[in-house]
This record gives structure tokens, C-alpha cells and sequence, in this order.
């Protein structure tokens, strides 16, 4: 675990709402490449996920509060479109996420997979 991250100092309803998958899933595509609301829900949708704007724009805007994202401004002719991306508090969150989350649910599946019982 990143030991600069320090899950504890976020309240109980934060670390609910970032563990979602939905919340898991728009850090990592922001992770990956900057992208506006609208292109979020777009690839989100696209992936069959149900997910409207209500959701994602304040979710993106707790974000931004917490100093997990930043926001910039781009301008495409008259349209304001606000662009997102992960700070690097935001990736050690990303990070934490992946080892207390995602390496578990592997194991498991593997185990699954394999057919095996127990810690074996």
C-alpha cells in the first residue's frame, strides 16, 4: 500500500462513493487520458454501464474538492467545456484502490478459476 496515502482521513460517505465502480472506474479512464463529463458518461456508457450526468458531474465535483482532480477550461468555439484529470493524490488513491481492491477480487477469481478451496 502507498504509505503517503492516508485512506483514514476520508469520511466513511467519501470512501463509499469512491469505491463504487462507477467512481473506480472514471479515476482510472481520467488516469489514463483527460476528458470532460460528457466524454465519461459517453465511454461509460458505451461499456454497458448505466450512468447519467446527475452522477457523474457532482461526483467529479467532490473530486475536485477533495484535490483528487483538477478542472481546466477549454474553449471549442462559443463552448466552455470543463476538463478533467487526476492530481497525484488522485492516482495514490487509484493505486490504493487497485492493491486493497482489485489484487483480491484476482486472487479469488483465479482460485475460482482453478478450482481451488481455501487459501491453497
Amino acid at each position: 500500500m502507498d504509505k503517503n496515502f492516508k485512506v483514514s482521513r476520508l469520511s466513511n460517505k467519501f470512501k463509499k462513493q469512491i469505491f463504487s465502480s462507477h467512481s473506480a472506474f472514471i479515476i482510472w479512464l481520467l488516469s489514463d487520458n483527460p476528458m470532460s463529463g460528457y466524454q465519461i458518461v459517453k465511454i461509460v456508457r458505451d461499456d454497458g454501464m448505466s450512468i447519467g450526468y446527475a452522477q457523474v458531474y457532482p461526483f467529479l465535483d467532490l473530486m475536485k474538492q477533495k484535490g483528487l482532480l483538477t478542472c481546466r477550461e477549454k474553449y471549442t468555439g462559443k463552448r466552455k467545456k470543463k476538463i478533467y484529470s487526476v492530481t497525484k493524490k488522485g492516482m495514490r488513491l487509484l493505486n490504493f484502490f487497485k492493491q486493497e481492491m482489485i489484487t483480491p477480487l484476482k486472487k479469488r477469481y483465479l482460485k475460482f478459476l482453478l478450482g481451488i478451496d481455501g487459501d491453497g
